[in-house]
């Protein structure tokens, strides 16, 4: 299984996989041909025995401890959190009991509420699953925790119920149907285009262009040398031929030697111009690749600027696809005259528009190093509110020395170098 497919099953966020196995509490038992974590059902199994004893209020060291020492003491651990927790007031994945308000008060559109619903739906069917098996096995820890969980589940499902029919009220299901549906057939006519462009661009290899124009380019320079020598032999030969007119075989010799540097030159002009074709027949081939490929690189970027500018902008790119100028507001100046600040935004959009590009759908590592030292207050605002949206589908990674740049981004886990040393 994916790590995809384990986090729907488990409802454990992809992030908090990765976490677990950095620290070596839950490893995949293999690696796809491409890379990609391959989780077993025995694999399953065990994280489900870690939410368990993490729901139960053990830290990751005790979990460890409980599942890999066969020594643990489960009574005594039990009789710890019992007494830390005498009223049983801890809700479901650490969240109070009561956490959940209203269904006025539920700021959740009603596809997130029925999902969470239904989630919690099957959860509570799961556990009540592994309730039976762990009462048969006779695991003290596993059972304790699944009967609390189990009430806890039931209870907020019960809970994003009422929510549910609450935001169904206002907002029918069928008005949620048809937006669904024009956004089906949106997906399906941008498939459909991408497809036709593909087919379009067939196996054309930018970087074989490029490396057959520049064989052209000096292939056409060779031939032009090879014409002026030609032109100067040819020079050459009509000079002797002027200075010994009287001499029959001098006239002779520099006749042939004259028609033999006209058929060479003829030669070396066909062959320039056949250089020539094929130098612009592969600058237009390459010219044509490069706009099929800029054109996805372009909307990724331009729509990620919407974003950190909160209005249109247009951006002119050079040949290598960085940002040679930018229209706002009216207004455009080359990258060379914006700001410090501006620049290094613009360095940071591109980085993350390529990245979404490569990972065609699935998530791509990306690393950023101190950035944002000097934007103003608004557009590290905006810019994190980038980041947050793009840290639901990649992994960004931010080394900074001043975490209140990034506090705006409301998925982010700060975690403090002394930390990462230290291997935790």
């Amino acid at each position: 299984m994916r790590i995809g497919d384990v986090s729907d099953r488990s409802g454990v966020s992809v992030r908090m996989l990765r976490h677990y196995d950095s620290i070596g509490l839950l490893s995949p038992t293999g690696r796809t041909s491409a890379g990609y974590r391959d989780y077993s059902p025995a694999d399953l199994h065990r994280l489900l025995d870690i939410e368990a004893l993490r729901t139960l209020g053990l830290s990751l060291a005790e979990t460890r401890h409980a599942l890999d020492d066969p020594a643990f003491d489960a009574p005594a651990v039990l009789d710890r959190l019992r007494e830390e927790d005498p009223d049983d007031e801890v809700g479901v994945d650490g969240i109070p009991v009561g956490a959940v308000t209203d269904p006025e008060s539920v700021s959740a559109t009603a596809d997130d509420l029925r999902s969470l619903s239904d989630a919690a739906a099957r959860r509570a069917e799961s556990l009540q699953e592994e309730l039976d098996t762990a009462t048969r096995a006779g695991a003290v820890v596993r059972l304790e925790g699944r009967r609390r969980e189990l009430a806890r589940s039931v209870s907020v499902r019960d809970r994003l119920s009422a929510a549910l029919q609450a935001a169904r009220e206002e907002t029918p299901d069928s008005d949620l149907d048809r937006v669904v549906d024009e956004r089906r057939a949106a997906v399906q006519d941008a498939e459909e285009a991408c497809t036709a462009a593909e087919e379009k661009a067939g196996d054309v290899d930018v970087d074989d262009l490029a490396a057959l124009a520049d064989a052209a380019a000096v292939r056409v320079r060779r031939l032009r040398e090879r014409a002026v020598a030609t032109g100067n032999a040819l020079s050459e030969a009509s000079g002797k031929l002027s200075q010994h007119g009287g001499v029959a075989e001098d006239l002779a010799e520099t006749r042939t030697t004259r028609q033999r540097a006209e058929r060479e030159a003829r030669r070396v002009e066909r062959q320039a111009a056949a250089a020539h074709l094929l130098h612009t027949t592969v600058q237009q081939a390459l010219t044509a690749a490069r706009e099929r490929y800029e054109a996805p690189f372009r909307g990724t970027f331009e729509k990620l600027a919407r974003t950190l500018y909160g209005a249109p902008v247009d951006f002119e790119f050079d040949a290598d696809l960085t940002v040679a100028r930018r229209s706002f507001q009216g207004v455009s100046l080359d990258t060379a005259q914006l700001s410090g600040g501006a620049r290094e935004q613009l360095s940071v959009l591109t980085r993350l528009a390529v990245a979404d590009l490569v990972g065609g759908g699935d998530a791509v590592p990306v690393f950023i190093d101190d950035a944002l030292g000097f934007s103003d207050r608004g557009r590290i605002g905006r810019m994190n509110l980038v980041l947050d949206a793009l840290g639901r589908d990649h992994q960004i990674i931010v080394l900074t020395c001043d975490v209140a740049r990034f506090e705006g981004i409301a998925g982010a886990e700060f975690v403090p170098m002394e930390q990462v040393r230290a291997g935790a």
